[in-house]
């Protein structure tokens, strides 16, 4: 058997290019643009990291009642501060509810108002602007959408944490298909909760934007 004269030749060839790839990995994963790169807190809120947080859901419309979006994204929202900020102290949402049925002229309490009769050190507002679902002409399919705004208020101060006083957080969702009424309401509930608290902790960018989000994270005026 004739040996090929041009193996090593090749192997160079095939070490520096696997070199190569390894170097441009390495440089994409040290790079500020690479996977690495963080979306910064907007708000500092390690000082609140043994107080009791209040999750308050509100719509001033009319939403589907079989959707249940006040206990969903509560629950949800719940679930994100215990993951990312380590919250320990949380309302329950039987509680929340309770004062929202008990109380006369609920919906003129300020956050702090309410922050104070459930006891609690922070209040996250997340209203519902507004909430849509569509069936779809398959069977059993829907699609849906829901635009939320949020606020944090730290309640013994009376500061507005999040966003800056006069200006609010927008997001709007959007779920282009999925089958059952159910399913289109738990994944707008998860992605909501996620915009809620994305901006009170270091976010991975890669994590930061989420599939159901329809426009970029905005904050306007009041």
């Amino acid at each position: 058997m004739q040996k090929c004269k041009f193996w090593k030749p090749l192997l160079f060839l095939t070490l520096l290019t696997i070199g190569a790839g390894g170097c441009q990995l390495i440089g994409i994963m040290a790079s500020p643009n690479g996977v690495h790169k963080v979306e910064y807190a907007k708000v500092d809120m390690s000082a609140f990291k043994k107080s009791k947080y209040a999750v308050v859901v509100e719509y001033p419309g009319k939403v589907s009642p079989t959707a249940n979006l006040h206990y969903k994204i509560t629950k949800a929202v719940s679930s994100q501060l215990k993951e990312h900020l380590k919250v320990k102290d949380i309302v329950k949402y039987k509680d929340v509810a309770r004062l929202r049925n008990s109380v006369p002229n609920y919906g003129l309490l300020s956050a702090y108002q309410i922050g104070k009769l459930l006891k609690a050190d922070v209040v996250i507002v997340v209203t519902i602007v507004d909430y849509s679902l569509y069936e779809l002409p398959t069977a059993g399919y829907y699609t849906g959408s829901l635009d939320i705004s949020m606020s944090v208020f730290d309640v013994k101060n009376q500061v507005k944490l999040w966003p800056a006083e006069g200006k609010r957080s927008d997001v709007e969702l959007n779920v282009e298909a999925a089958k059952g009424e159910d399913k289109i309401s738990d994944r707008l509930s998860a992605a909501a909760a996620h915009c809620v608290v994305r901006d009170l902790y270091d976010c991975q960018s890669i994590h930061y934007k989420v599939l159901e989000e329809k426009v970029d994270h905005s904050i306007g005026q009041w």
